[in-house]
């Protein structure tokens, strides 16, 4: 869980986006002026991170969006698509809903990930 000594001990969102860049650019998965090339997108399950969250923060700030943020896959609609039915109940019971079994603590981005 993120406590407040993590937040109070971390870098600002202009420096988190300029260290998340720089980790594509390391990886070579992007280049020095965008996402020309890319083979990724950033998977979210709905649209609150991206659209909402990081946007509002942001634009609040005046930061520009990096490109590759425009390369996004919003897996809830996938799932609607796919399985004709809404995606009640959050990942995790999704993801049982396929027969998996969903591993770890929910809303934890590295967990839903893996899941």
């Amino acid at each position: 869980a993120i406590t407040q000594d993590m937040v109070d001990g971390g870098v600002t969102i202009s420096e988190a986006i300029e260290q998340h860049t720089a980790w594509l650019r390391s990886h070579k998965l992007v280049g020095q002026g965008g996402v020309e090339g890319a083979t990724f997108a950033i998977v979210t399950w709905g649209d609150s991170d991206v659209q909402q969250a990081l946007e509002t923060e942001i634009q609040g700030k005046g930061i520009g969006r990096p490109p590759h943020f425009d390369r996004w896959i919003n897996l809830k609609e996938m799932y609607k698509i796919h399985y004709k039915r809404e995606p009640s109940g959050g990942l995790a019971t999704c993801v049982a809903r396929c027969g998996l079994e969903f591993e770890g603590r929910a809303h934890s981005g590295l967990v839903d990930s893996r899941n």
